[in-house]
């Protein structure tokens, strides 16, 4: 029975490593995923929004990753301006910086900044977080702040922006609003997505699809489920990151140039809806290579890998447990056979 148990433990501790694997470093995941599919791409320039203490700017800076990439990090709350500090000082001038704004689609607008009192800093944002911890007036507090302008920060700061990254709690529509000359540099979008209104007042992920086309740019990859503690009203099951590329950036991965990458709604503007109208089944190419198998996009080729590779763990360790219990019980009915 104690061999059982154990056995049960080890299973268990195997699965809990396995989604622990999948679920942890979402944000770095979509970056990663690009260094690994197109490893002759380097960007240019990265800027951070919403950086919280760094941790996501100190993971790009990595050796494997982007390090000695010039990035820049926006944080809103002032109570981080320590961590960033020793992150720009970890990395050497020149090559990390940051500022504290509350950035949105004009300069010197008036707003309210939610935040926690007791420094707690989850979903700090001008739109109020849905969660127990603002459920409470004793708990949550506002403060009123003066907007700044994505573009009015970076101007004399970053001449590229290849990357830009946003975690700002609702707030993306505003804040990509006053990046429109930014934008015109960037090459990738990552932000995170909400299919559930979490933020009160906040962008929807259509919203921010909109104006990202409206941009030239068009959705690329997603990182995996975001799972968090039961302190949303939705239980946090539908948030996630997602990321967009521009085709006519001058600093597009030559993988996607050479094979004349394709993306859904880049030439085909109107297609889908007229074979609907005209009962068609719609099959829309996302890459224009060779149409024979031979070729798959390396982003989906790591995917593909990663899951087969979580498969067999799983599968290895139930066919390993299933096995000592049986050796386990093996000896028990020896016993009784003495």
């Amino acid at each position: 029975m104690i061999e059982t148990s154990n056995q049960a433990i080890y299973f268990y501790l195997v699965l809990l490593l396995i989604l622990i694997s999948v679920n942890a470093d979402n944000e770095i995941r979509l970056l990663e995923n690009l260094r690994s599919a197109y490893p002759d791409w380097k960007p240019r320039g990265i800027v951070d929004v919403g950086a919280n203490v760094g941790g996501w700017t100190r993971e790009v800076q990595k050796e494997g990753l982007y390090p000695g990439v010039k990035t820049f990090m926006v944080e809103a709350f002032p109570a981080h301006s320590g961590s960033l500090e020793e992150t720009k000082k970890a990395f050497g001038d020149g090559v990390v910086d940051y500022a504290i704004a509350v950035l949105s689609s004009k300069d010197g607008d008036t707003v309210k900044f939610h935040s926690i009192k007791n420094g707690f800093s989850t979903g700090n944002s001008m739109f109020i977080e849905q969660s127990e911890h603002y459920n409470n007036n004793n708990n949550a507090k506002f403060d009123l702040v003066n907007t700044t302008k994505l573009d009015t920060l970076l101007e004399h700061k970053m001449e590229h922006v290849d990357y830009l990254k946003l975690d700002v709690q609702g707030a993306e529509l505003m804040v990509l609003l006053g990046a429109t000359e930014t934008l015109k540099k960037a090459t990738f979008v990552q932000f995170e997505v909400s299919v559930i209104e979490y933020n009160k007042g906040g962008a929807c992920w259509h919203e921010v699809d909109e104006l990202l086309r409206k941009n030239g740019f068009f959705f690329y990859d997603l990182s995996d489920n975001i799972v968090a503690e039961e302190v949303f009203h939705t239980k946090a099951t539908g948030q996630f990151d997602a990321l967009y590329i521009k085709p006519s950036s001058h600093n597009m991965p030559s993988w996607l140039v050479d094979n004349k990458a394709v993306f859904c709604g880049s030439n085909q503007e109107g297609i889908g809806e007229s074979r609907i109208k005209e009962g068609k089944n719609i099959r829309v190419d996302v890459l224009d290579v060779a149409t024979s198998g031979e070729m798959m996009n390396p982003t989906l080729q790591i995917y593909h890998t990663f899951y087969v590779q979580i498969f067999f763990v799983a599968l290895f360790a139930f066919v390993g447990g299933y096995l000592a219990g049986k050796k386990s019980r093996g000896k028990v009915y020896s016993r009784k056979l003495r």
